[in-house]
């Protein structure tokens, strides 16, 4: 089933943001077997998922870049998955920068 985390907005560009940062304990473990940073379709900027060193502007621990919406019906996003181990991703080591101020990214996972 998925999962709903969260809705994160990166308020600066260039000031990662943690997924779990809207959680009650943002340092608790959310494993997980896949998860999809998407894009809001009201971006006009790009974002980059990963770790916690991501930053946009010199692609420092980037996992992936989510890229902005064109207009069309697709919304882009950024999904991970693992098929061969439980758990592998620990969404609280999830972070997400952008190229412009206040992009929002609605992050969901699988269990």
């Amino acid at each position: 089933m998925v999962t709903h985390l969260a809705k994160i907005t990166v308020t600066s560009a260039g000031t990662r943001v943690r997924a779990t940062s809207t959680q009650a304990d943002p340092n608790r473990r959310i494993v997980c077997q896949a998860f999809m940073v998407q894009a809001d379709p009201s971006n006009t900027g790009l974002g980059a998922a990963g770790d916690s060193t991501v930053a946009y502007s010199t692609r420092a621990g980037i996992w992936g870049i989510i890229g902005a919406p064109s207009g069309t019906t697709i919304v882009p996003a950024f999904v991970a998955k693992h098929n061969a181990a439980p758990g592998p991703f620990n969404l609280a080591d999830l972070y997400l920068d952008a190229s412009a101020d206040a992009q929002s990214f609605i992050i969901s996972y699988v269990a």
